[in-house]
């Protein structure tokens, strides 16, 4: 079963996001940036689902976590109450995969995370091992 990571600071937002997904997948929730960084090597998540207004260093510090270059990539589905155009362009240059804003229909929340772990899933198909 695939693992999702849900990283919101809103009890209300996480309790939502879990509801909405625990059917299909196994979930892990966290309140904080900090948090989200000790969780992820412990859960390994396929997929991180990000709220954009966190306290303290917010989710610059999840992204970094998750970036490219870490060696490990988990991709992020950014869910903010935020709808601007500016809020989600930084989002997806930070490094996230995908943008939703929050009002968004359930139905619409489990396509998006549907595609994103097909992406990886593909994606993990067709880098090569390290051992070849």
């Amino acid at each position: 079963m695939k693992t999702i990571l849900i990283v919101d600071d809103e009890p209300a937002a996480r309790y939502g996001l879990r509801r909405a997904l625990e059917a299909q997948y196994r979930i892990a929730e966290v309140h904080s940036a900090e948090a989200a960084r000790e969780a992820l090597p412990r859960e390994q998540p396929d997929l991180v689902l990000l709220d954009v207004v966190l306290p303290g260093p917010g989710r610059a510090v999840v992204l970094a976590v998750v970036a490219p270059s870490k060696g490990a990539r988990w991709p992020v589905l950014m869910v903010s109450a935020l709808d601007t155009a500016k809020t989600a362009v930084e989002a997806l240059q930070l490094g996230a995969a995908d943008y939703l804003v929050k009002g968004f229909e359930l139905e619409e929340l489990r396509q998006r995370v549907g595609n994103l772990l097909k992406l990886a899933t593909l994606e993990k198909r067709m880098t090569p091992s390290s051992g070849v």
